[in-house]
C-alpha cells in the first residue's frame, strides 16, 4: 500500500519540480534582471523627493516573496478560497494546476520585462514585483496545497517518507535549472597571457592563432575588426549618449566581415552593454570558437561600488581591470573567445515560460485521472 501511494504522488512531485525549477531563479537570475531595471521603487510624482530618489539593490528585491506571504495566506483562507468555492468545487489538484498555470503568467512578465532590456530599454522593477505577486500566489495553491495533500494521502506508516520525497521535488527543480545552465554553456577557451594558443586549424603559426596580451586583449585575426568596431559603437554612443539598439548597430557594422568571410554580429545587451562578435575561424555562431568583444558602459561600475553585489563581484575576479582601459574612454571592453550562452536574455526566461506551460497542460490529465485516497492521522 506504501509503495503504491508513492507511486500515485511521484508524477506530482515531478511537476512540483519543475515549478521549483522557475521558483528558485530569485535568488540568481533575478537579481541579476533587476540589476539592469529602474529600482527607485517610489519614484511617483505624489512622492516626496527624498523617497522618489530611493532605490532598491537588485538583491533586495526577492525580499518580497516572505512579504507577500505574510499578506497572502489570511487572504486566501479567509476570502478568496472561500469565495471561488460558491462557483467551483475546489479540490487540491485544482489548485496545484492553477498555480502552474500562474507560474506560465508569472513568467511571460518576465520574459517581457527582459525584452524590454534587450531592446536597451531600463524598465521599471515593477514589473519584477507583479511577477513576484504572480507567483508567490503560484507559490500557496502549489507548495502549501501539495504539502498537504501529499501527506493525506499517504499511509500513517509511510507519511514521513512521502514528506521526504516532497521535499526531493525542490533538489529536483534545483537540479534541472543547473542541468539546462550547463547544456547552454558555450565553451570557452583557456588562454594564458603572453601564450600563443593554437587556434581552430590545430596548428601554430597560422591566421587562427590566438594571444593575450599584456592589456588582457585577445590577439587573433579579426582583432583590429574588433576594435575598430568598438570604437565604431563609442562614436555612436557618444554622438546619441546611448548604446545603439541591435537593430541599428547591425546596420552601422553591416558592411564589415570577418577574415573568414561573414559578417560581424552586433546585440545590444542591456541599456549598459553590447556585444560585437564573430563566428570565428569554425563560421558557425555559438560555438567555443566564436571570437567578440563586451562594449559596456562605465558608469555601471560606479553605481555598484559598495554594494554586496560589487564585493562579490570584486572577490571571485568578475571585475575587469579598469588599469589596462583608456580612462578617458566612456565605455570598457572586454574580449573572449567562447564562454557565452547558447540562450540569453528573453529568450533564456522563454524557454522556462514554455517549459512551464507543457508542464502545466501535461497535469490537466494527471489530475483528471489521479483517483485520491485518504489516510487520516489517527
Amino acid at each position: 500500500e506504501g509503495l503504491a501511494a508513492v507511486g500515485k504522488l511521484a508524477p506530482l512531485f515531478l511537476f512540483v519540480a519543475v515549478f521549483w525549477c522557475l521558483f528558485d531563479q530569485t535568488a540568481n537570475t533575478l537579481v541579476f534582471q533587476a540589476e539592469k531595471m529602474d529600482r527607485q521603487i517610489l519614484n511617483f510624482p505624489f512622492m516626496p523627493e527624498s523617497l522618489r530618489q530611493l532605490e532598491v539593490l537588485p538583491s533586495q528585491i526577492q525580499a518580497a516573496n516572505p512579504f507577500l506571504i505574510l499578506v497572502l495566506i489570511p487572504l486566501f483562507t479567509w476570502f478568496i478560497y472561500p469565495a471561488a468555492s460558491k462557483a467551483i468545487k475546489l479540490t487540491p489538484l485544482r489548485k496545484i494546476g492553477a498555480g502552474l498555470f500562474l507560474m506560465v503568467l508569472s513568467f511571460a512578465v518576465i520574459s517581457w520585462a527582459q525584452e524590454e532590456i534587450d531592446r536597451g530599454q531600463t524598465p521599471s522593477v515593477w514589473w519584477q514585483l507583479l511577477a513576484y505577486l504572480i507567483f508567490t500566489t503560484s507559490e500557496i495553491l502549489i507548495s502549501i496545497v501539495c504539502l498537504e495533500f501529499s501527506y493525506t494521502q499517504s499511509p500513517r506508516k509511510m507519511k514521513s517518507f512521502i514528506m521526504g520525497i516532497y521535499l526531493l521535488s525542490v533538489f529536483a527543480g534545483n537540479a534541472l535549472t543547473g542541468i539546462i545552465n550547463v547544456y547552454i554553456q558555450i565553451p570557452e577557451i583557456t588562454l594564458s597571457k603572453g601564450v600563443t594558443h593554437m587556434g581552430y586549424d590545430g596548428k601554430k603559426g597560422t591566421d587562427d592563432d590566438l594571444l593575450v596580451d599584456s592589456k588582457g586583449e585577445i590577439k587573433s585575426a579579426v582583432h583590429d575588426l574588433l576594435k575598430n568596431s568598438s570604437n565604431a559603437i563609442q562614436n555612436i554612443y557618444l554622438t546619441k549618449q546611448s548604446l545603439p539598439t541591435t537593430r541599428k548597430g547591425t546596420s552601422a557594422l553591416s558592411s564589415i566581415n570577418d577574415p573568414w568571410g561573414n559578417p560581424l554580429r552586433y546585440s545590444l545587451l542591456s541599456s549598459s552593454s553590447a556585444r560585437i562578435s564573430s563566428d570565428g575561424p569554425d563560421k558557425t555562431t555559438k560555438t567555443k570558437w566564436d571570437l567578440g568583444v563586451i562594449v559596456s558602459i562605465r558608469e555601471a561600475d560606479a553605481d555598484e561600488k559598495d554594494t554586496w553585489l560589487y564585493r562579490e563581484k570584486k572577490r571571485k575576479g568578475m571585475l575587469e581591470n579598469s588599469l589596462s582601459q583608456n580612462d578617458k574612454s566612456p565605455l570598457k571592453t572586454t574580449y573572449y573567445a567562447g564562454g557565452q550562452t547558447k540562450l540569453e536574455g528573453a529568450a533564456y526566461f522563454w524557454f522556462f515560460t514554455k517549459l512551464m506551460l507543457i508542464t502545466a497542460i501535461t497535469f490537466i490529465p494527471f489530475s483528471l485521472l489521479y483517483k485520491p485516497k485518504t489516510y487520516l492521522q489517527e
